[in-house]
């Protein structure tokens, strides 16, 4: 093959969140560990966004007394993080801002209570970094959290990917310039063609500017493309297709998702991007990265799965420059193919209004 050959990077993701409403062990530990295992007998490697904002209340709640399981679900959960890194998989940051304590979030004997006004992330203030209540405070210490956490299992781990909670990262504007403030080099949060308006969420990626290959972001509009790389993060979409193709939709898009889709499915979207990818039996010039979604809250087709992985398995025998990856991983070459450094780099904040730099 010629050194003009690219790459495909097959990056299989989880929204890492939600046992609050019941088991933690057995509605988000168990299922991860079950899909960790999934991927290590097929090759592959998985990559989870942590919501830290869960995280952090139930460690209060344990600490406090007011929740009493016949475990500990925070020392369940930094186990399962740290044993991820120390096997070769990702922990990227993901957001829930309706599960901080500083937003109303409590636990009763009929369990938990949001304030959804409070579900999505640009509902926040921009604030600073020592509010959790803001903006700039959930990444600043979100990203602290997972980083004190998992560097003294791998002291070259860095936070570099975040997805937003629920997929609402609309409007985008602050929400990038936090992400630059704090290091973080890539979203994957959209999914071209979904949408929905309904309340508490609100996300409308019908106009994004590819349903499959990252871009640099609009520093202004996420779902658009800057002329260039500066001062902008790259987004790396949710692999969807129109809705046509499956009878299970989000909004007017079906995501590449292993919750959801069976084997047949997910590998008939993976035929259609290889398709447009891939010429004879080399891959087009170029870091390209496809990335599947799911919850391990929702993991149930265990088979599937499986089966799913055993064919993409049988593509990368076949293709020289096919490969499973993490989230890091794809980011980082991507940023190296485009002659960019991938160390974290954090750069100074100018707030609105603001006529100094933070």
């Amino acid at each position: 093959m010629g050194s003009n050959v690219g790459s495909i990077y097959i990056v299989i993701t989880g929204d890492y969140e939600g046992g609050g409403k019941g088991d933690v062990y057995q509605h988000r530990i168990k299922p991860t560990y079950e899909i960790m295992q999934i991927c290590e007998d097929h090759g592959a490697k998985y990559t989870i966004f942590a919501d830290v904002c869960e995280y952090w209340t139930i460690k209060n709640m344990e600490k406090s007394g007011k929740l009493k399981l016949a475990y500990s679900a925070t020392g369940e959960t930094e186990r399962q993080l740290k044993e991820m890194i120390r096997r070769g998989h990702d922990v990227q940051l993901h957001l829930h801002p309706q599960w901080l304590e500083e937003a109303g979030c409590q636990y009763t004997n009929d369990g938990w209570k949001w304030n959804l006004d409070y579900f999505r992330l640009p509902n926040l203030p921009e604030g600073n970094p020592n509010d959790r209540l803001s903006i700039r405070g959930l990444f600043h210490q979100g990203v602290k959290t997972l980083e004190e956490l998992l560097t003294p299992i791998d002291p070259t781990y860095k936070c570099i990917a975040f997805r937003a909670g629920g997929y609402c990262i609309q409007p985008s504007e602050t929400i990038i310039k936090a992400m630059l403030e704090v290091g973080i080099l890539a979203d994957s949060s959209v999914a071209k063609g979904a949408y929905n308006t309904k309340y508490p969420y609100f996300y409308d990626f019908r106009n994004a500017h590819s349903n499959c290959d990252p871009w640099w972001a609009d520093p202004k509009d996420i779902t658009k493309a800057s002329e260039d790389n500066k001062a902008t993060i790259l987004e790396v979409p949710i692999y969807s297709c129109p809705r046509t193709i499956f009878h299970r939709i989000l909004g007017r898009s079906s995501q590449w998702d292993y919750c959801i889709l069976n084997s047949a499915q997910l590998i008939s979207m993976f035929k259609k991007y290889l398709s447009k990818h891939t010429e004879g039996s080399q891959v087009c010039p170029g870091i390209h990265i496809i990335v599947m979604m799911g919850h391990p809250k929702l993991f149930h087709r265990h088979h599937e799965f499986k089966r799913c992985l055993q064919r993409l398995s049988r593509y990368i025998s076949q293709y020289e420059h096919i490969k499973f990856s993490t989230m890091r991983e794809a980011v980082e070459d991507f940023y190296r193919s485009e002659g960019l450094s991938c160390s974290v780099a954090k750069i100074p904040y100018r707030a609105k209004g603001s006529e100094t730099q933070r």
